[in-house]
């Protein structure tokens, strides 16, 4: 079975962005927390019942960095993977090996 990821993004990007234009003079955890909330599991919805290649995979995982890269401020060449250990998080790799 093929999958295609592209609607996946599509709504993950939607639902982001319309949460970081309401919440511009918010606090960046708090931003974070609300990403979380409603954006992640857009992200891992069907994960475990799909056979996604591992491609695929590191796709999602670059719009899950993306988020970050947005709410504090980061280049794209910069590494997200200690910010979000630090903010007591998994990279989307970890997460979906735990789903």
């Amino acid at each position: 079975m093929n999958v295609d990821i592209s609607y996946i993004r599509r709504k993950f990007y939607t639902s982001y962005n319309g949460i970081l234009a309401k919440c511009k003079s918010a606090d960046e955890f708090v931003r974070l927390s609300l990403v979380i909330s409603f954006c992640l599991p857009l992200l891992c919805y069907c994960i475990g019942s799909l056979d996604f290649t591992s491609g695929q995979i590191k796709d999602l995982a670059v719009c899950w960095n993306d988020c970050y890269r947005r709410i504090f401020g980061f280049k794209r060449y910069e590494l997200v993977k200690l910010l979000q250990f630090y903010c007591k998080e998994l990279p989307f790799e970890y997460i979906v090996q735990t789903i």
